[in-house]
């Protein structure tokens, strides 16, 4: 049904009998647009194909519109795009598709119901690498000028644009720019200032995912100076008739001129001797050969290379040299030597540069000493090794090693032998003492050249090594052979000898061995002996053994014996040391020390001396009247305290220890016992409280305490004046000086009357000094008199007069 088919239907009946008709309305509706197959998936595509899209749809009367990018698809007279639609289906041609077609791609239907959009698709029109406008094949520019290359590209994606020199980009560091507009497919390669370094091959690469990546190479040529771009090594060895190398790179455009100087002097570069061979693969490399190098051709060398646009300089140092050579000098080498003679070996040694040499003897270098020299004479190359005085150790095979940088030589080996008689530095004793069950070492040392060997006898009879007698040189002693005997029996006693022999000649050396028996303990002493003080102590021993001498030691220290300390020996071999009289020093290790031919034993015990605690068997009298010293005369303290050994009492003073030597006191020590400290003429510095300490080795005890006093009748240490003259009104001063125990008291007095301050004087007492001072202090008529100055105490009294005159002033 079509929209055209609304209207007004009317159906009409005829026959004969007549006619009928019927009317019927006609009403059309339109369907709105549906889209039955929508786009698919995004294209990708190569250019130059056609690319199809293709959609579905129905409804009443659809319209289809297609876009790309949102802007409506026209046809074209190029007929680049063609819609076509077949009923319900509806497709857009892309014909021989470029990269331009790319893009995203929507349908819109549409009729007077509605409107209906198919999704989006992306088309890509891929497009390999195309280079358009190659870039100019050759640009040559002076340095320092600018340098351009361009090139017109296309390809989709776009193509990445590069440019390389030897396989890496370049770069601005490097001095390059370039410009690369993707829009306008156009890259541009600026050098805007140009080196040497810029010239050379560059390469152009285009590339994408679509093909293989397309590339151009295009040269910069900067002419420049000359350049080196290695310059030749500073010296150069030329090897003797062969030919020698110079090797350079140098950088010039144009192609340089290449000129050689020898110390100045030009040398034509011809072929026949010197010849410049240029390097086919690098253009920059060149050669300078000299063929069959002489002598002369060593020298210093100037290459001068130039061009238009400038020159530049390198000097070489040529020296020749030559391989090494040794020959035998016309001199024949001895080599068969006795002895603190001397060793030369000489040659004939060359070679350039001048060889190094080396003797060698037993693979070993030599090197030089106080006994060997190595010398050379530059002019005749005559090489000497000269050792003085040779010995055992200049035996060997010697070699002369020569090299230089060319090579090296080496002489076939020379063998020197160095003879000597036989010394022999130590003998055996006429006779040897060995111990029995002992070893005992027979050594002697013998040297010579060659080295001689020695033989051992016993009573004539060889001796074959074995675990009895081993014979084995001395580790560090090369020189010395020893015989050790092992467990010394008395049938090892006899007659050894040494045969000392090299093959020349012959020695002998002998020895008598005596096997001598080792003194021995018949008896054991005891570890610890223990005697009362004063008593006599024994420490007996029995020994066996020839010939023993015995000697105690005390302590380590060799003991000196007298009446007291003593040896008592009997004839069964007893030793017997015997102490008298004990004392608390004769404690300590003693030591018996045994010893014959045969060797030595020794013996200890520890003495201990038991000594007896001090007693105190009188102490000090606490009686004040035996206490009491009467000052300047004579007093004493005693007590008896016994003990052993005899202790000894020391005197306390207020609890400091009384000098063992003074001047004012005496110490008495009796036999009995009685100590006593004995005041020839008492002073009061020495009064307090003593005490005596009796001490011995073991222990310590004390008396009692007691106080000593003193007692003295008051006297005055200073007279007082009998008569003083004064003038009325002036000061009267008396000092009064006494002394006493106790203290005496001092007193002032006038006509029998005590006197005080009250009475006008002013008097000052110091009654622990007994010092006093009685003052008038304005003498008047009044004080004219008798006065008295009393000191007293309760042993007495003593009184000094005192008669004052006062005289009156004169009117």
């Amino acid at each position: 049904t079509q929209m055209t088919d609304k209207a007004m239907y009317t159906c009409q009946v005829t026959n004969v009998g007549g006619t009928a008709e019927v009317k019927l309305n006609l009403n059309v509706q339109q369907i709105k647009p549906t889209l039955k197959s929508d786009l698919i998936k995004d294209v990708t595509t190569q250019a130059g194909e056609t690319v199809r899209l293709t959609i579905q749809a129905s409804g009443t009367n659809p319209k289809v519109k297609w876009f790309k990018n949102g802007e409506e698809v026209i046809e074209t007279v190029e007929e680049t795009y063609e819609i076509v639609e077949e009923e319900e289906t509806y497709t857009l041609l892309i014909k021989n598709a470029k990269p331009i077609d790319s893009g995203e791609y929507q349908a819109v239907i549409t009729n007077d119901v509605g409107q209906i959009k198919t999704k989006k698709i992306k088309v890509q029109i891929q497009k390999a690498p195309e280079l358009k406008k190659k870039p100019q094949s050759l640009v040559t520019v002076k340095e320092g000028e600018p340098a351009h290359f361009e090139c017109e590209f296309d390809g989709n994606p776009t193509p990445k644009v590069t440019w390389l020199r030897d396989g890496k980009p370049l770069t601005p560091k490097d001095g390059f720019e370039i410009k690369t507009d993707t829009t306008t497919g156009k890259s541009v390669l600026t050098v805007h200032q140009t080196t040497s370094k810029h010239s050379g091959p560059i390469t152009l690469r285009l590339e994408n995912p679509v093909g293989a990546p397309i590339e151009e190479t295009v040269q910069l040529q900067v002419e420049t100076a000359p350049q080196l771009l290695q310059k030749p090594q500073p010296t150069c060895e030329a090897h003797l008739n062969q030919t020698a190398s110079i090797t350079f790179k140098c950088l010039s455009t144009p192609k340089p001129t290449i000129n050689l100087y020898k110390n100045e002097v030009h040398i034509p570069i011809n072929g026949d001797h010197y010849e410049i061979v240029p390097n086919p693969n690098d253009m920059t490399t060149y050669e300078i050969k000299i063929k069959n190098v002489r002598p002369d051709d060593e020298g210093n060398y100037r290459i001068h290379i130039e061009n238009s646009l400038g020159h530049i300089d390198s000097n070489v140092q040529v020296t020749t040299v030559d391989n090494v050579s040794i020959k035998p000098s016309s001199k024949p080498n001895k080599t068969d030597l006795k002895q603190h003679e001397t060793l030369v070996l000489e040659y004939i040694i060359d070679g350039k540069p001048k060889p190094d040499i080396v003797f060698m003897k037993d693979g070993k270098e030599i090197k030089p000493s106080a006994k060997t020299q190595i010398t050379y004479d530059e002019t005749t190359k005559v090489c000497r090794l000269i050792t003085t005085d040779v010995g055992q150790e200049n035996e060997g095979s010697y070699t002369v090693v020569v090299k230089n940088k060319l090579g090296k030589q080496e002489t076939e080996p020379v063998k020197v032998n160095v003879t000597a008689p036989i010394v022999v530095k130590t003998k055996l004793p006429e006779t040897t003492d060995g111990i029995f069950g002992e070893q005992i070492n027979l050594t002697v040392d013998a040297h010579g050249l060659p080295q001689p060997k020695i033989t051992w006898l016993f009573n004539g009879q060889p001796i074959k090594p074995s675990q009895k007698h081993k014979i084995e040189p001395t580790k560090d002693h090369p020189d010395q052979t020893t015989l050790t005997i092992s467990k010394l029996d008395t049938t090892d006693a006899g007659k050894y000898t040494a045969i000392i022999d090299n093959g020349i000649e012959k020695v002998e050396t002998t020895t008598t061995l005596n096997v001598h028996t080792k003194p021995k303990l018949e008896s054991k002493l005891e570890p610890n002996m223990t005697f009362n003080i004063g008593e006599q102590a024994e420490i007996p021993i029995r020994l066996s053994g020839e010939n023993n001498t015995v000697t105690w030691y005390k302590d380590s220290r060799e003991i000196h014996f007298d009446s007291r300390i003593r040896v008592v020996t009997d004839e069964f071999n007893t030793y017997k040391l015997v102490i008298g009289d004990l004392r608390p020093e004769d404690k300590g290790v003693y030591t018996m020390v045994i010893k014959n031919k045969g060797g030595s034993i020794e013996t200890k015990t520890v003495i201990n001396v038991k000594e007896q605690k001090p007693q105190l068997l009188s102490d000090l009298n606490d009686s004040p009247s035996a206490n009491t010293a009467k000052i300047g005369e004579e007093f004493f303290l005693e007590i008896r305290a016994q003990g052993k050994p005899k202790p000894n009492v020391t005197w306390l003073l207020n609890g400091q220890e009384l000098s063992s030597h003074s001047s004012d006191y005496e110490l008495i020590v009796t036999e009995d016992g009685l100590y006593r400290i004995v005041f020839h003429q008492f002073h009061e510095r020495y009064l307090g409280e003593y005490q005596a300490v009796i001490t011995t080795t073991t222990s310590t005890i004390r008396t009692k305490i007691i106080r000593v006093i003193g007692q003295q009748a008051p006297v005055f240490t200073q007279a007082l004046p009998k008569f003083i003259q004064i003038k009325t009104g002036e000061k009267l001063t008396i000092e009064c000086m006494a002394k006493g125990h106790p203290t005496p008291k001092v007193s002032w007095l006038r006509d029998g009357k005590v006197l005080s301050n009250k009475d006008g004087y002013d008097i000052k007492v110091d009654q622990t000094t007994g010092h006093s001072i009685f003052i008038i202090p304005i003498g008047t008529v009044k004080h004219s008199g008798k006065y008295e100055c009393k000191v007293e105490n309760q042993y007495g009294t003593h009184t000094a007069e005192i008669n004052i005159e006062v005289l009156r002033k004169l009117k």
